[in-house]
């Protein structure tokens, strides 16, 4: 290969990542701008998991794209004679270094270190398969910190053998990289925003005093505010300079006015639709906040709000008739009823479990609380059938345990007893399968395994079998 045709791939190659680029970037403000009129035209938000999947589609010509230019010269080249022998592992060791940016490595610990929250939402990012996210998160990061550590010693040995020069041939020292160097020193400040972004949010994920930032409704709206009027910012400063610096494409992509106006002018519009899309995102965040807060105590995730703070939220929710993906008016009905429940008012709580499921009838929560809360006013039967829909929707240990309770006190005993024990296959370790199912074995007799229950439940807890052993010997 020539020269000149190594020079023409690496040129198509820069203008076809471009195109890519940009195609990237029509793509999610057109999935951004569907999400905006969506919401405006309908009156509701899309659901986040539609988002994801709109996004998605959005980016999947973008890689479609990357995949084929980058296969190009390969399929130019096909069949020709080699003629020259293959790279060295040290330089294509060196290759790779040299085209990894610090501006590349902090976008990826960025996205590492936020992926947690958009996936798991308001829910705990350590429970549930949030923790899948967390723990990719986590080897993201720190996969991330090895390549930056990789490429800093890379450079270090690189720069040390460019400045011992051999005595008997000093012309050989590499003038261009030497006086590079403070040059490329005096650019560090430009990585001083991806900086601060990187370590605010790491303090937001890391630490209690950043989670609970982060769960305040006026937090994500500000900040979108910020980089929405950032990008707005530097719109008024290309007017002003005749320069600028597309967002989202790195730090080292300036294009002037008077020598690359097509660059130009295109930058400042994909900053400007970004700007105002993030600035818009953030305005409509802002005015839903009091909304959001109202939703947030209705939900009472963290349990930090009394149950009559928790009421007085749901009813002002359901008043307005205001849903949300992550509040429906049928999770509305639920925390309100949960609520009604913690105030020992159960058959205002049996009422709101009837709504949600009216609502959303395959609501395995709504039908497993309105089974305990009928279980509590003694309506056994109707908690029995409640509780047989929840264990169809989902086979749940506790389902199980309050559905042989509702058996036991029914008198069906050898139904009790089957429950019981599937709650001992499903959770081993909890006392409760053994301690109850000891007391119906007791009851009807069966004293040999009563007395094998009664053993392991004391084994499992003994605070609560603390009589076990006096009761059986």
């Amino acid at each position: 290969m020539s020269a000149e045709e190594r020079s023409r791939f690496i040129d198509e190659f820069n203008r076809n990542l471009r195109r890519g680029m940009w195609i990237m970037y029509v793509g999610m403000t057109l999935a951004l701008g569907g999400v905006i009129l969506f919401s405006v035209l309908r009156g509701s938000d899309l659901s986040q998991a539609a988002i994801f999947i709109g996004i998605g589609i959005a980016v999947i010509p973008y890689f479609a794209f990357t995949y084929w230019i980058w296969g190009a010269p390969a399929r130019e080249l096909a069949g020709r004679t080699p003629v020259a022998g293959e790279r060295s592992p040290d330089e294509v060791r060196q290759l790779r270094f040299q085209r990894i940016t610090y501006a590349n490595l902090g976008l990826a610990a960025l996205s590492g270190l936020a992926l947690p929250f958009f996936v798991s939402g308001r829910l705990d990012v350590f429970s549930g398969w949030n923790r899948l996210s967390l723990a990719f998160s986590g080897a993201l990061v720190l996969f991330v910190a090895i390549r930056a550590f990789q490429k800093w010693r890379f450079e270090q040995q690189n720069s040390l053998s460019n400045t011992i020069a051999p005595m008997s041939n000093p012309v050989v020292t590499d003038v261009t990289r030497d006086s590079a160097s403070p040059q490329s020193k005096t650019q560090l400040w430009r990585y001083a925003p991806m900086a601060i972004l990187v370590v605010g949010l790491a303090f937001i994920e890391l630490t209690n005093a950043g989670k609970q930032l982060a769960q305040r409704p006026v937090f994500w709206p500000i900040f979108m505010l910020g980089i929405g009027g950032w990008a707005l910012f530097t719109v008024t400063q290309g007017f002003a300079k005749g320069r600028i610096e597309p967002m989202v494409r790195g730090l080292h992509n300036t294009y002037e006015r008077d020598e690359q106006p097509k660059r130009f002018w295109a930058s400042m519009t994909w900053n400007a639709l970004l700007g105002g899309f993030i600035f818009l995102f953030g305005i409509t965040g802002l005015r839903d906040a009091p909304r959001q807060a109202i939703q947030d105590r209705c939900y009472n995730a963290a349990g930090k709000y009394q149950a009559q703070e928790v009421l007085t939220a749901c009813d002002q929710v359901i008043e307005s008739g205001a849903s949300s993906p992550d509040l429906t008016m049928a999770d509305a009905f639920l925390d309100r009823g949960i609520a009604r429940a913690d105030l020992n008012d159960s058959r205002g709580a049996i009422n709101d479990y009837s709504q949600a499921l009216r609502l959303q009838p395959r609501y395995f929560e709504a039908h497993f609380d309105r089974g305990l809360a009928e279980l509590d006013i003694g309506d056994n039967q109707q908690a029995i059938a409640d509780l047989s829909v929840a264990i169809r929707l989902k086979p749940d240990g506790d389902a199980y345990l309050n559905r042989g309770a509702a058996y036991a006190r029914s008198g069906d005993l050898t139904s009790a007893i089957a429950d019981f024990s599937q709650v001992t296959r499903l959770m081993p370790k909890r006392a409760d399968g053994y301690y109850y199912r000891a007391m119906a074995y007791r009851q009807i007799g069966e004293t040999n395994k009563a007395t094998a229950d009664f053993g392991m439940a004391f084994r499992l807890n003994p605070k609560l079998c603390g009589g076990c052993r006096a009761s059986n010997g």
